[in-house]
């Protein structure tokens, strides 16, 4: 599902077996995009039903509040930002909340109202729904440890958003550095606040990167497309077989 999974294999094949392997990526519905893209309110409608600021900049997360998807050294970077006077809104997008320690340690961050942890009770009920949402921020950021090839990614991308993420297993198959978002070390805060400045600053940027991304996003991880091929390379073995 992604060149990473591919090269693991490498060292128990021969070089024209592993020649022969390709690649077809998991990604978006296309058509659940078109109905979110088509039905999408005012992003400040959007902000004020959920009850996020219309006056600051808004970056969002999505998955689980877990060590391995960078949250502590995403707190890391907000609480850098907000000491250094960059006045933003973070909302992380979850499923569900973590434990009472996780919420405390939280706390201990003292980022106030700019930071805010959002489960599927808040969200809402439909994938449509965390999209709508997912829509109105101005950026997207990812900071895993560790990581495959996270549809979240490819959907804030999808949906025109310049993303920020790390630089760690499939994720530079999606994102390029510079060209339809930016890449940032692991377990880095200085790296990767600075990535969000570098974005918040530039709006052109912004929509340079959003634009590129949406169109990798259409155009590499599309799952109709994959899902057409993958029939097809059935289909080739079975005609091979016969």
């Amino acid at each position: 599902s992604n060149e990473e999974a591919k090269d693991s294999l490498k060292p128990y094949l021969s070089t024209r077996k592993f020649q022969q392997i390709e690649v077809t990526y998991s990604g978006i519905d296309p058509d659940e995009i078109a109905r979110v893209a088509l039905n999408l309110p005012p992003s400040s409608d959007i902000r004020q039903r959920y009850e996020l600021p219309n006056n600051k900049p808004l970056v969002m997360a999505v998955g689980q509040f877990i060590e391995r998807k960078g949250c502590w050294v995403l707190l890391d970077s907000l609480k850098q930002l907000k000491a250094a006077g960059h006045d933003l809104a973070f909302a992380w997008l979850s499923t569900t909340l973590p434990d009472g320690q996780i919420l405390r340690r939280i706390d201990n961050y003292e980022l106030g109202d700019s930071f805010r942890l959002m489960c599927s009770e808040d969200i809402g009920e439909t994938r449509e729904d965390l999209l709508t949402l997912l829509s109105a921020a101005d950026i997207f950021v990812l900071a895993s440890l560790q990581e495959g090839l996270p549809i979240a990614l490819i959907e804030a991308m999808a949906l025109g958003l310049p993303c920020i993420a790390t630089n760690v297993n499939a994720i530079p198959e999606a994102i390029e550095n510079g060209v339809n978002g930016l890449i940032a070390p692991p377990n880095d805060a200085r790296r990767l606040a600075d990535a969000i400045i570098t974005l918040l600053d530039n709006a052109q940027a912004r929509v340079r990167f959003g634009a590129a991304a949406k169109e990798t996003a259409f155009d590499k991880f599309n799952a109709k497309i994959t899902a057409e091929r993958t029939l097809q390379l059935y289909d080739d073995v079975w005609q091979t077989a016969v």
